[in-house]
């Protein structure tokens, strides 16, 4: 699956235009949280529609990289592993690897991740999932929580 991110213009336009009138001031903040009342992030029309098909296509190009399934604890050290995988994707995924490398920090707070999945084999989904909101400056948290609306898990319980 190919996913065009081109149109940056088109992009920083939107992102523009749905977090820029949101834009409160410290003291309307503070009275939200001393209400009790958390904050919803508010994304751009169908952007939780696409994140599931951005981190397939992550995840193929991560899957390049079996080692990442083995890594069973978040750190520093990780965190720099998960971005020299990025810098060294082929050119077969040089889409991706610009998207990863325009991400880093992303990348990187998904390597320090506390939630960092410790059974080996399902690494390279989390990472994917995680990162596929970094266009939208998603954190990766809310990004796999996104993904998980829009596709929940197959329960091993049958409902």
């Amino acid at each position: 699956m190919k996913i065009e991110l081109g149109a940056d213009n088109y992009l920083q336009k939107e992102i523009e235009r749905e977090f820029l009138p949101h834009a409160r001031d410290e003291t309307d903040k503070k009275l939200r949280r001393s209400a009790g009342q958390a904050s919803k992030r508010k994304v751009a029309p169908g952007t939780k529609d696409l994140l599931p098909s951005v981190a397939d296509w992550l995840q193929e190009a991560l899957m390049t990289f079996p080692e990442i399934n083995r890594i069973v604890t978040s750190d520093v050290k990780v965190a720099e592993q998960l971005v020299g995988f990025a810098r060294r994707l082929s050119d077969n995924f040089r889409e991706q690897r610009e998207y990863l490398l325009k991400h880093q920090d992303r990348v990187r707070e998904t390597g320090m991740d506390p939630k960092w999945l410790r059974k080996p084999g399902s690494q390279v989904r989390f990472v994917a999932e995680s990162l596929a909101g970094a266009e939208w400056n998603l954190t990766p948290s809310t990004s796999r929580e996104f993904i998980r609306e829009y596709k929940p898990r197959k329960s091993a319980i049958p409902a």
